[in-house]
């Protein structure tokens, strides 16, 4: 697979940086790519963003 140099006006697809650093653990067969529910869960769970509140004048 050939890879293009990192250009900051088209940043990589957020899934696949994830895959590539390693960051959410997963299987590939053939072209097909399966994560498992429950590793998801746990990084969507560490990596939240929490709502932020607002202030109105």
């Amino acid at each position: 697979m050939r890879r293009s140099p990192r250009n900051p006006r088209h940043p990589p697809k957020t899934w696949q940086n994830y895959r590539d650093q390693r960051l959410i653990p997963f299987s590939q067969i053939g072209r097909k790519i399966y994560v498992n529910r429950t590793d998801l869960d746990a990084f969507l769970r560490q990596h939240r963003i929490g709502a932020q509140k607002r202030h109105y004048n």
